[in-house]
């Protein structure tokens, strides 16, 4: 790391790289969100070389950020290092003090105990920590499990799917009537209920859609390409012809 800081100084300096030179904290967020999705992604294909090169590309950035708080004085990478060092002793008392976990579960709440106590957010809303910026899936997701340790959840999978019913019936309704805003508040309120259900399933939702997208991207390129060697446009096509390329992809890919 000490070798990575140092070269991120040189970029930064006055010889140095004029991309780099013009990075701040805020240009650098949307660079630190698309490497961590590309880290995901390495991680899916299970090749260690990519997930090698995609982890330090993680941490080159996380470097960057490094030097600009230096810059500014803001904070040190000292000041990092010793500040998550002691919050990794002080959120796991099952390990580095007095307290038992059971299980992992036993284990994340001595995690959101110490949480809640550093925070000051005793009497508070248990949902204060979620992170408003992540994917709404994602968000949803861990309002659910939030929620659910407290009792507030459906005791079966099958009454959230009863549910994910009544809210496509509610959308059906608003459709005929052809209320937008109802329409788009009816939508919200299945697509809530959906990242439940994934949860009773125990599947993140995010990572699921994740897969889907992947799959759908790998379909659509082979019909694009089977359309293309027969010198048709996809464009050009009537909707049966693009049905029968997609079956086709189904075939081939899976």
């Amino acid at each position: 790391m000490e070798k990575i800081v140092k070269i991120i100084k040189k970029l930064r300096g006055k010889q140095g790289c004029p991309w780099d030179k013009k990075q701040t904290l805020e240009s650098l967020k949307r660079c630190l969100l698309e490497e961590t999705y590309e880290v995901l992604e390495a991680i899916d294909t299970k090749n260690p070389e990519k997930i090698n090169e995609e982890l330090g590309d993680v941490i080159a950035v996380i470097a960057a950020m490094i030097v600009i708080g230096e810059e500014k004085k803001r904070y040190t990478k000292q000041s990092i290092i010793k500040a998550i060092e002691e919050k990794l002793i002080r959120r796991h008392p099952h390990v580095f003090g007095a307290g038992k976990a059971k299980n992992a579960e036993h284990a994340h709440k001595f995690w959101d105990q110490a949480k809640t106590k550093e925070r000051g957010k005793a009497g508070k809303s248990l949902l204060d920590n979620i992170n408003h910026y992540q994917p709404s899936l994602l968000e949803t997701y861990r309002i659910g499990k939030k929620v659910g340790r407290v009792g507030f959840d459906w005791k079966k999978t099958q009454q959230v799917m009863k549910k994910m019913e009544e809210e496509l019936r509610e959308i059906k309704c608003e459709l005929k009537k052809g209320n937008q805003k109802k329409i788009k508040e009816e939508m919200g309120d299945f697509l809530f209920t959906v990242a439940h259900f994934s949860r009773h399933l125990n599947t993140d939702p995010e990572v699921a859609l994740i897969a889907a997208n992947r799959k759908f991207r790998k379909r659509f390129q082979f019909m694009e390409e089977a359309a293309s060697a027969s010198r048709l446009k996809l464009d050009k096509m009537k909707p049966s012809e693009l049905e029968r390329l997609w079956q086709e992809a189904k075939r081939e890919l899976g």
